[in-house]
């Protein structure tokens, strides 16, 4: 540590005392914007997403198709793998995971 250290005499008595080093100011660093969610992302940092496949952000508004393959209003819940979505069905408030193929923006 970098303490400072004075030696006070008392009454014959050497007595060190140490200050310690003033700390330094934490550093903060903004947390990074919300990008969007990609059908195709992969592991790697380095690799782009595919622009041929569709991507939908977190609570982005979209139709999905529902089991009788009809089109209904649906929020993205979450990303499950590549190409698997998450999706709450706003109208009934069914939950389903639905393929990135059965989305379509409104």
């Amino acid at each position: 540590m970098d303490d400072e250290k004075t030696a006070k005499k008392e009454k014959g008595v050497i007595i060190l005392t140490s200050t310690p080093a003033p700390k330094k100011p934490a550093v903060v660093t903004p947390a990074p914007k919300p990008a969007a969610i990609t059908a195709a992302a992969s592991p790697t940092a380095a690799s782009k997403p595919d622009p041929s496949v569709p991507s939908y952000y977190l609570k982005e508004k979209v139709l999905a198709m529902w089991k009788d393959g009809k089109y209904y209003a649906a929020v993205v819940e979450k990303v499950l793998t590549e190409n698997r979505y998450a999706i709450l069905y706003t109208q009934y408030g069914n939950r389903a995971t639905v393929p990135f193929s059965h989305i379509k923006r409104k």
